[in-house]
């Protein structure tokens, strides 16, 4: 299988620290956050590449990524107009080879075991397009918010005051290959997977909830949290480490 981060954001909410990094490098304990990403999904040969976008500040991205020693495993595909997570998904279509693939956003801080998330797909009921990662939130409203049935997502409230429960959407996905029709039949300019692809997919997603860590980092209370909780699984390479040392003293 490969997988898709979606690395582009702007990271508004995390000022100061992002008029110097982008979000996707936010440092958890002094190391990116897609660093730990990149080594938990190559641990265990379940995926074998990964695509990464990048847009605001991309040349750092770029200059961390094609140097570290992750290099021969990734690839990076730069959108100087940001096409939307769904729209990111389909216009790297080709990437994917056809096959059934990973796609999670890069700014979330998540300690779960691929390989159960992997198998949840692989046991799907025939009908089921894609499995969602959920998590439980304690911040309903600026998540979104999931209504099951059997473990299948029935209905879903996208920061929706009137949302009622707390198990949330986590922007972490095992997709069929056939969500490339379906994006392309939104006919949206730059389709988000949350906003404009979920809502087509009622009845036809299942759940894999992440009992462990999951954080989204974007504003600082969420950035502290996660450096207070996190302890480290895959050890930051030495390489890598000395790189990013590196690109810091540089910035």
């Amino acid at each position: 299988m490969r997988a898709l981060l979606l690395a582009g954001g702007l990271g508004t909410r995390l000022k100061p620290i992002t008029e110097v990094l982008p979000k996707c490098l936010i440092p958890i304990h002094g190391r990116p956050l897609l660093d730990i990403w990149i080594a938990r999904l190559l641990k265990n040969n379940l995926i074998d590449r990964i695509l990464i976008n990048t847009h605001y500040k991309h040349e750092i991205v770029s200059d961390y990524l094609v140097n570290s020693t992750w290099k021969n495993q990734i690839e990076i595909v730069h959108e100087t107009t940001l096409l939307g997570t769904a729209g990111t998904i389909l216009e790297n279509k080709n990437f994917f080879n056809g096959k059934d693939f990973f796609v999670a956003h890069a700014d979330n801080l998540s300690v779960f075991d691929l390989s159960s998330f992997i198998q949840m797909y692989e046991g799907r009921p025939r009908n089921i397009l894609a499995t969602m990662m959920a998590f439980k939130t304690d911040d309903p409203s600026n998540c979104g918010i999931l209504k099951l049935e059997n473990n299948i997502l029935i209905n879903f409230f996208e920061k929706d005051l009137k949302a009622t429960g707390n198990l949330a959407n986590g922007a972490v996905f095992v997709m069929s290959e056939k969500i490339f029709e379906i994006i392309h039949n939104l006919k949206n300019y730059q389709p988000d997977i949350s906003v404009d692809l979920v809502p087509q997919l009622l009845g036809k997603i299942n759940i894999f909830e992440n009992t462990n860590i999951h954080i989204d980092i974007g504003n600082m209370v969420n950035w502290n949290l996660g450096n207070l909780v996190y302890e480290e699984t895959e050890p930051f390479h030495p390489e890598n480490s000395a790189l990013w040392q590196k690109i810091l003293k540089n910035l």
